[in-house]
């Protein structure tokens, strides 16, 4: 059994508050006054929270010895005035900030709600303004004014977690605010006693930290959940968030008010969830293709690249023939198409072994020139080879092909020289 239901304060003196079953919401069920308010100590490090159960969320941590002002009782908790350091939130729509700080409000029924300095939430409704109420602004976040906290807004405390020192006067509401004022005056005749049972601080301690953990892996998740935004999907960290939430759904340390954070958080996750699945699962059909294509390319530029070192590659190719034009400066040979006895080019040189190769199907290499006292161009030839016709395009190509010869080309004419 957990410190809570083992140990209870026994405020003799005190008007008891009715008990009250109520539905967790984020709006703060009435908590009525005591008849005396009366100051208290913190026993041990505690968490202030915005309503009166570990549900609602802690708004600031005390250290032990820290003075408490108590007007009233819930359950196990102390209803207590905002320690010094409290703050509240108002929606700035309905304020008007005055030039000295202060803030007009002008609007009725207006929220004001419980602010914390544990973390950004702001859900737990402490108590209402109405048009025409000043508060006093202490500064500024999102859409709300953070405010001191006005007459009736209070927080609360686990009675386990403070001793009662003393009763500090008789409490008398303000009917306006809600909040509460006491007259210091004489205690009664017969001094109200204030006894509090015994307390194990292990099994409180180890109760607080566990909520403080839960609640600062909910400020982590967060803080990632609102990083997503601008974020490519396939680069979120989706699986893990979404453990992460999951995981946090199933903390029964965690407060009510995260909890629903937490439940509204999940649908949409396990919707990014699908949606990076089917987004990664394209990405990797895509780099299937790329590489296939890639591998493709590589096989077709090998398969080049070795042509390429098996080709023999000639200026001229085709059949060696004598010119009867020769207008001096070397002897001059004709390159014929063997399909249509055609001339493709001319050959220039004063090697005295190239009548041997008339006739033949041969291949020159030499520099491919044009020479105005020619029709065609000129190769002024450094070599010279017969060469199988069989092995052009295979292994044996050249710059001037005969037309017949080449591969998915239409015969050309050409004009045959003298």
């Amino acid at each position: 059994m957990s410190a809570r239901s083992i140990f209870s304060v026994i405020v003799l003196g005190l008007a008891a508050c009715p008990v009250v079953s109520f539905a967790q919401t984020d709006v703060l069920p009435p908590v009525e006054n005591a008849n005396y308010i009366f100051s208290a100590l913190t026993n041990a490090t505690a968490m202030v929270r915005s309503g009166p159960a570990e549900s609602y969320y802690a708004t600031m941590k005390l250290g032990r010895d820290s003075p408490l002002t108590v007007v009233g009782i819930k359950y196990d908790w102390l209803k207590i005035v905002p320690p010094e350091g409290s703050f509240s939130y108002v929606a700035k729509q309905y304020v008007e900030k005055q030039a000295d700080g202060t803030g007009r409000v002008t609007g009725d029924d207006v929220n004001v709600r419980a602010g914390s300095k544990l973390s950004s939430l702001k859900a737990t409704v402490q108590c209402k303004v109405n048009r025409g109420d000043v508060v006093s602004i202490i500064g500024e976040a999102d859409e709300y004014y953070q405010i001191k906290p006005p007459p009736g807004a209070f927080l609360f405390v686990h009675k386990t977690l403070a001793n009662p020192v003393k009763v500090i006067g008789k409490a008398t509401t303000q009917p306006a605010t809600g909040g509460v004022a006491y007259e210091r005056q004489p205690a009664p005749t017969t001094q109200p006693a204030l006894t509090v049972e015994p307390h194990n601080e292990a099994e409180i301690a180890r109760t607080q930290a566990l909520q403080a953990k839960a609640e600062t892996e909910f400020e982590r998740l967060e803080t990632e959940f609102k990083a997503l935004d601008g974020t490519a999907i396939d680069q979120q960290p989706v699986p893990e968030l979404l453990a992460g939430y999951e995981k946090l759904s199933r903390d029964e340390n965690l407060p009510t008010s995260m909890l629903r954070v937490v439940e509204r958080r999940l649908p949409v996750l396990r919707t990014k969830n699908e949606i990076r699945e089917q987004v990664l699962a394209m990405m990797r059909k895509q780099e299937e293709l790329k590489k296939k294509t890639d591998e493709a390319t590589l096989i077709r530029q090998k398969q080049e690249e070795k042509m390429k070192a098996t080709l023999e590659v000639y200026t001229a190719l085709g059949t060696l023939q004598p010119s009867s034009f020769q207008p001096g400066g070397g002897t001059i040979y004709r390159i014929t198409d063997p399909a249509t006895g055609r001339t493709q080019c001319y050959v220039r040189t004063n090697d005295p072994k190239y009548p041997e190769f008339i006739g033949k199907f041969v291949g020159v290499k030499g520099k491919l020139i044009n020479d105005p006292q020619l029709t065609l161009d000129v190769v002024d030839a450094t070599a010279i080879a017969v060469v199988d016709p069989g092995a052009v395009n295979k292994r044996v190509t050249a710059h001037v092909l005969p037309p017949s010869m080449r591969q998915g080309a239409a015969q050309t004419a050409t004009t045959e020289g003298n």
